[in-house]
């Protein structure tokens, strides 16, 4: 699903909190800068930098900054998904819906048919193809690299999720401290996730090792 339809999709909703997310998404700024901290937060800021350059151990109050970009830093939480991708959490979706079970009730087979190799390959990427356009938010949650920018302009990237959870609405996940937006997108496929911008580079193979 294309971000500007993700967006409608939230709009469409009716929901009044997922309204007001599809609509910032869809009207903020294209490049977003590193955002000025409170400044009660810039010895953590620091500290997550350096984190990533000396892999020093991770602030003792990180929890406090998560807290507050779940919060009141929000809106620059989610400036920092512009120009980036929803992705299918595959490793999470993937066991209620790649399995023997699943594929003869969707293709209504009988118990003596014998499901084959090929089978299992085409109902999976039929029913990726279908978790895409009918992404709600859950499965498919949006990606959010937030830049994070030390004094002396050494940079990283604290890489989050951010999925829809029905009436409970937007629920961050952090993923850690990452060089840049790719190397954050690197960390993602790594776990289990699949871009959907990607779906068709998907092997079958890979299908295939899913396969409960």
């Amino acid at each position: 699903m294309h971000i500007d339809d993700f967006c409608q999709a939230l709009i469409d909703s009716k929901n009044t909190e997922l309204v007001e997310l599809g609509t910032y998404i869809r009207n903020a700024p294209t490049i977003p800068t590193p955002p000025e901290l409170p400044q009660h937060f810039w010895k953590t800021r620091d500290a997550l930098v350096e984190h990533l350059l000396s892999n020093s151990k991770l602030p003792a109050d990180l929890s406090d900054l998560q807290e507050w970009l779940a919060t009141d830093g929000w809106d620059d939480l989610l400036a920092a998904w512009i120009n980036e991708d929803v992705a299918l959490n595959l490793e999470v979706w993937a066991p209620y819906n790649f399995n023997d079970s699943a594929l003869r009730d969707a293709e209504n087979l009988d118990e003596l048919i014998t499901i084959t190799d090929q089978m299992r390959v085409r109902h999976a990427r039929e029913a990726i193809s279908y978790a895409v356009e009918n992404s709600d938010g859950d499965d498919s949650p949006s990606i959010h690299s937030f830049p994070i920018e030390r004094a002396d302009g050494e940079r990283a990237i604290l890489g989050f999720t951010v999925a829809i959870h029905g009436q409970s609405g937007p629920v961050p996940q952090w993923h850690g401290v990452f060089t840049d937006k790719d190397d954050f997108y690197r960390h993602l496929r790594a776990v289990g996730f699949l871009f959907h911008s990607e779906v068709d580079e998907i092997g079958d193979a890979e299908l295939l090792a899913l396969w409960c």
